[in-house]
């Protein structure tokens, strides 16, 4: 027979148990936040990879995902020109994350993903502050370095864990390079890409990023929530990159001199003893000074057209001038003055460039105009021949 205080202490051992049971389900159940850090893809919108955070709860078992970097633009024209324009075209979406695994995997990009460490309390909130984003449909204007997919992200990362990203700490790998390094590094090889690179980023892109700044890059922002919340990350899927070749970020330049040199054989050869030098020198001096026209336009209606100030405040503006369309009409003193002026400038902003008194890299962009002018300031002083008597 139970007697009374048996009765009591079994009940009170259920009731711990029952407690314990439910404990163990709260803590399965609670809110779990996770960041996906997805690296490069092929196409030129994925090649500084991409950030994600993805929830787990009761409300969404399977997962649910929320993604700062898409636009809704109409059409990629309108996304880059209101990108360069700083208009706020971007928003926050929600996927299920087998969707977001699927996508990104069958771009053959590869996936991390870290389990961030929040208490149930403010898991649940962050979760909220996420789904929140989602249905104000608020919108941000794109900066490539410093409003991205990753940025939204880590700010909102580094608010959620009192300022633990942004207080200072160890370098992550892009902090001890420039941004000019970063950008180019994911082009290499590609010359089209790197010359336009060449051109249109100017100097403020020649410093080296913070810690915090350099989390703008979804690699580095995953090895700082390693480093500083002490979250290994998981490989989800791995990228088959097969064979690639070696290359070179310093092939947009080097195609730079080299057009330059180009410019020069057709100076040279247009200068060359015959009886007709003075026709076909003055040819090659018009496509010398259209080509360098042209430069000059482009590079300012860039500079026009894009509101970073990273591209406005550029050296190469000093380099190329519209002017230049002039040459072909020009001679005598005339003409020998402008290519001295112009040689003059060149020869001055390479130099101080190659001495590392401008940070920017404009000595082979300099050689571009430099190349085809000198051959034309020397070429002007050789004596044409006279007509051959008959």
């Amino acid at each position: 027979m139970i007697t009374s205080r048996q009765f009591f202490l079994r009940a009170i051992f259920c009731c711990i148990a029952i407690c314990l049971f439910l404990s163990s389900k709260t803590t399965f159940a609670a809110t779990q936040v996770d960041l996906y850090s997805i690296g490069p893809g092929n196409d030129i919108f994925s090649k500084f990879g991409h950030s994600a955070l993805c929830v787990m709860s009761d409300a969404f078992p399977k997962g649910r995902c929320y993604d700062f970097g898409v636009t809704d633009a109409p059409d990629p024209l309108s996304m880059v020109w209101g990108t360069i324009r700083k208009e706020p075209m971007f928003v926050a979406v929600a996927v299920d994350l087998d969707v977001l695994v699927k996508t990104f995997s069958e771009q053959e990009r590869s996936i991390f993903k870290q389990s961030l460490p929040f208490d149930a309390a403010h898991a649940d909130a962050f979760a909220a502050e996420l789904e929140s984003a989602v249905s104000d449909h608020a919108r941000y204007a794109y900066n490539p370095a410093f409003d991205n997919c990753t940025t939204e992200v880590r700010d909102r990362l580094d608010v959620a864990y009192g300022g633990k990203l942004r207080a200072p700490g160890p370098p992550t790998a892009s902090s001890e390079v420039t941004y000019r390094e970063l950008v180019e590094a994911p082009f290499s090889g590609r010359i089209l890409e790197l010359m336009v690179l060449a051109l249109a980023v100017g100097t403020p892109a020649d410093r080296a990023p913070t810690p915090y700044e350099a989390m703008f890059l979804p690699y580095d922002l995953r090895d700082a929530i390693e480093v500083r919340l002490g979250v290994t990350p998981e490989q989800v899927y791995k990228r088959d990159r097969g064979v690639e070749l070696r290359t070179s970020t310093s092939v947009g330049r080097g195609t730079i001199v080299m057009i330059g040199l180009f410019l020069s054989a057709i100076v040279w050869s247009g200068f060359r003893p015959r009886a007709d030098r003075a026709k076909r020198s003055r040819r090659a001096i018009m496509i010398v000074g259209c080509f360098l026209g042209l430069v000059a336009i482009a590079v300012e209606l860039l500079v026009l057209a894009v509101t970073f100030y990273w591209v406005r405040s550029n050296w190469v503006l000093v380099l190329f001038w519209p002017t230049d369309f002039a040459i072909g009409w020009l001679s005598g003193k005339r003409l020998e003055t402008y290519l001295r002026a112009r040689l003059a400038v060149l020869a001055l902003f390479g130099l101080l460039s190659l001495v590392h008194v401008i940070a920017q890299p404009i000595f082979a962009v300099a050689l571009l105009a430099a190349l085809p002018l000198s051959m034309i300031y020397r070429a002007e002083k050789i004596p044409t021949p006279s007509p051959t008597a008959t």
